[in-house]
């Protein structure tokens, strides 16, 4: 579990080992409860890691849309 004070950097190494080895399942969980933490406690430029790499996957997925929701969202 990340911690609750604040999101830390655990997420987005398992992300980057999850997307890399073919796990984008797992990366889909992982980053889920890290945008999850940065919402909720008000870190949203923390979020970045998470939305780039489900984007990652996205763009490997043939998924467009999510893919340009992700690309818009980095870019604000």
């Amino acid at each position: 579990m990340i911690s609750r004070r604040r999101p830390s950097r655990t997420g987005e190494w398992l992300g980057n080992d999850d997307f890399f080895s073919g796990a984008w399942d797992h990366l889909d969980e992982v980053t889920a409860e890290g945008l999850r933490l940065c919402a909720e406690l008000g870190y949203p430029t923390t979020a970045g890691p998470g939305k780039f790499l489900r984007g990652l996957v996205a763009a490997a997925r043939g998924e467009v849309a999510i893919l340009e929701q992700l690309s818009e969202e980095l870019l604000r």
